[in-house]
């Protein structure tokens, strides 16, 4: 019997935008909105212009392609019963938050929550440039540091939902206090404020990261000594990592790594392959996600897709 065409809505809740599109099963967006987060916005606010968006988006296709429900990436980690996320030190209202069950209410369909990295890496997997890899890490790089490591085509979890929180492991001694609580996170040292603020610091006369990606890639010296300066905290943060969970393929992704691309991308190979023992390091190979600022919301709608593929 045939079936008719569907689609899935993928919401990915960033720090300062969430970002909804519709989905094909083939990894294909075929419609896109945003709208505003941030920590001043309540998360029942968040919900209803998350609604008001989605309707605008489900307009055109009421007598087409079946929406089968709605996949959400979101910062934190997933609560252990899907209801949420928790521990979201960078978009606190929803830590804790009963989203799924407000975002059902609000939206009449079926809700599946996780993490955005998992989600991201999911997505890359599974439409991006896994080249063959079993094991494929994504990093995202933005306002905060994520990642999903999937094995196998599923994501690989600990008891409490993700791959854990990268952005939160410890790389320097007694180092700037952290949103999470800690001090001397990767995050602190290597995100984009982290970025913004060495710029800052340096005599940059940036305001924001826009500016501080347009200075560098204009070749400004210190705006590119920034840069670098990130990447190799972070590479030093991925080597780490590597020594623990053994991907095949490390892939970097998040607006960081699509603003700046190899400028990020190749100062973090190089501090990787000098903190990486060299077994493991030839290992590795190093790549840019293929999917760019889409993979949160195509694995989020990737989410609901395999449900129904199983």
């Amino acid at each position: 019997m045939h079936r008719s065409p569907s689609f899935a809505l993928g919401i990915d809740i960033g720090g300062t935008t969430a970002k909804l599109a519709l989905v094909t099963s083939a990894g294909q967006i075929v419609a896109r909105a945003q709208v505003p987060t941030g920590r001043k916005l309540g998360a029942e606010d968040l919900v209803a212009d998350l609604a008001t968006a989605t309707g605008r988006l489900l307009v055109p296709i009421t007598s087409g392609p079946t929406v089968v429900g709605v996949g959400v990436a979101a910062p934190g980690f997933r609560a252990p019963d899907g209801s949420g996320v928790v521990n979201v030190s960078n978009l606190p209202t929803l830590d804790g938050f009963p989203l799924r069950e407000r975002l059902a209410a609000a939206l009449g369909l079926p809700v599946i929550i996780d993490n955005d990295a998992n989600a991201a890496a999911l997505a890359e997997y599974r439409f991006g440039d896994r080249q063959g890899a079993r094991r494929l890490h994504l990093v995202t790089v933005g306002t905060g540091i994520g990642s999903g490591l999937i094995v196998d085509g599923e994501v690989l979890r600990v008891s409490w939902g993700g791959l854990g929180d990268s952005g939160h492991v410890v790389v320097q001694r007694d180092g700037r206090p952290c949103a999470c609580g800690g001090t001397g996170c990767l995050e602190t040292l290597a995100a984009v404020p982290a970025m913004v603020r060495a710029a800052q610091a340096a005599g940059v006369g940036v305001e924001d990261f826009r500016a501080l990606a347009a200075a560098a890639r204009a070749g400004e010296p210190l705006a590119l000594a920034a840069i670098r300066e990130a990447a190799g905290w972070l590479g030093m943060g991925l080597a780490a990592l590597t020594h623990v969970l053994g991907p095949e393929r490390i892939l970097l992704g998040g607006g960081a790594t699509d603003a700046l691309g190899d400028l990020l991308l190749e100062p973090v190979r190089a501090s990787f392959a000098r903190h990486c023992q060299p077994f493991l390091r030839v290992r590795v190979t190093f790549g840019r996600a293929r999917l760019g600022n889409d993979a949160g919301v195509i694995g989020a709608a990737a989410l609901q897709l395999m449900q129904r593929e199983a």
